[in-house]
């Protein structure tokens, strides 16, 4: 049985202190129940933010993920 690609949406991974303290708990929480998360702010941490056009990479990369997901597990009392 494959793991189920679930792409992790919050508001947490904007904040240094949200991303470092809560995001790794709820990776955590859904790999247990046999998930494979994709968290977009691990995920996109290749894109170099100082070139122009870094935001459309971003956005481009996070459609391509919830596209390729087997479902959204989302976070929206952030």
């Amino acid at each position: 049985m494959t793991k189920k690609r679930l792409y992790l949406a919050s508001p947490y991974g904007f904040s240094s202190q949200m991303k470092e303290k809560l995001i790794p708990d709820f990776i955590s929480a859904l790999k247990d129940i046999g998930a494979e998360v994709w968290e977009p702010f691990l995920r996109n941490n290749q894109i170099d933010y100082s070139e122009p056009g870094w935001a459309y990479k971003v956005a481009i990369s996070d459609l391509q993920d919830v596209k390729d997901s087997d479902g959204i597990f989302a976070i929206v009392n952030g």
